[in-house]
């Protein structure tokens, strides 16, 4: 596998996953700990020692299985399993729910409501607003719950300031949750499509780039192979770009090249791709046969040649060389970019300015 071939959030949690699935189980162990310690100082009488020892075991027995996680979640080659994520958001949620409780009842604290965001927080970090959401669901009712169960120990002293305290609680409670969901909603409906984009598209010629390439190509090469549709690769490559770019300067380059990549995605319809491969080489997926996609070559090279560019009161007149690589079965992504570049350079020793097919 290629990183090249994973989106942004894929990226993501497969660089953070053993640091988020260590995280919760690593906390409550070290809260168990450290209320245990304290215990043993001759603090929290009203905590019974064993129900402590109990929590503690059960932090310890989640930690294990959280290591197991990080030592059995790759791929020989360094990549995240497939479902290791869906298997680790199921263990996280069982294990925020049963601690979030056993801890509740277990020290009976007024002000421990509080907490509950901090058991939030580690839904965040897989970047899924409905799976922070669920979890938010499991603390709010497990918390009304324990209200409602052990109210004499959990709920603000019964004085005069007690409606006015429970409704603070509560409003901030919903506050918690609202804006963790919003943080997460945020993050992966917009930061992360954002990320998307930068990372799947060039940022001169907004052609979709190299990154993009082969998980594209290799789509349609699927649909090809069960028979439902084909397609053709043109590698595009510019004639004399580097006699341009040092006579003209490289803003004059760069214009050409925007307005290249204008061109043959003006050319093409939306259901092909067109992609930025690399300097002055742009390579276009055509889903049409051989004969079909010639033409679109066609038009593609007679329009650049068409085009009147002029910078700095100079015309700069441009040509293109297209070789093609028709779909055939048992051909991979770069058999076909192969060939295509193969022909591109018969093109280039041959005149240039011409498509070269057979």
């Amino acid at each position: 596998m290629n990183e090249e071939n994973l989106s942004a959030i894929e990226l993501y949690m497969n660089r953070v996953f053993k640091l988020v699935i260590l995280a919760a189980p690593g906390a409550t162990l070290c809260a168990g700990l450290t209320y245990t310690a304290i215990k043993f100082l001759g603090f929290y009488p009203m905590v019974p020692l064993a129900g402590l020892l109990i929590f503690d075991s059960t932090c310890a027995l989640y930690f294990f299985t959280a290591i197991m996680f990080v030592l059995h979640c790759e791929t020989p080659d360094g990549y995240l399993k497939p479902n290791i994520i869906k298997y680790g958001k199921i263990f996280l949620a069982i294990l925020e729910i049963i601690q979030w409780n056993f801890i509740s009842y277990l020290i009976p604290c007024r002000d421990f409501w509080a907490y509950g965001a901090f058991f939030i927080l580690f839904a965040v970090f897989f970047l899924d607003h409905k799976f922070t959401l669920l979890i938010s669901a499991e603390i709010v009712v497990s918390l009304a719950v324990s209200w409602i169960v052990k109210g004499d120990a959990l709920l603000p002293a019964n004085d005069g300031l007690f409606i006015p305290n429970l409704i603070i609680r509560a409003v901030n409670v919903s506050l918690v949750v609202i804006a963790l969901w919003l943080i997460t909603y945020l993050i992966e409906k917009q930061l992360a499509k954002e990320l998307e984009r930068l990372a799947d598209y060039d940022a001169l010629t907004l052609l979709h780039n190299r990154r993009s390439m082969k998980s594209h190509i290799s789509s349609v090469m699927r649909q090809a192979e069960k028979g439902d549709g084909t397609f053709t690769l043109l590698m595009c490559d510019l004639d004399n770009f580097k006699r341009i770019n040092d006579t003209y300067g490289h803003d004059c380059g760069d214009l050409i090249l925007k307005t290249v990549a204008n061109i043959i995605s003006c050319d093409v319809r939306k259901d092909d791709a067109v992609f930025r491969y690399g300097g002055e080489e742009i390579l276009v997926m055509v889903r049409a046969d051989n004969k079909i996609t010639h033409k679109v070559a066609e038009r593609i090279r007679k329009d650049i040649e068409n085009e009147k560019i002029t910078y700095n009161d100079k015309d700069v007149g441009i040509t293109v060389t297209i070789g093609l690589a028709s779909y055939k079965p048992n051909t991979t992504v770069e058999d076909l970019i192969k060939i295509a570049d193969e022909k591109l350079y018969i093109g280039k020793n041959n005149g240039k300015n011409q498509v070269v097919n057979q």
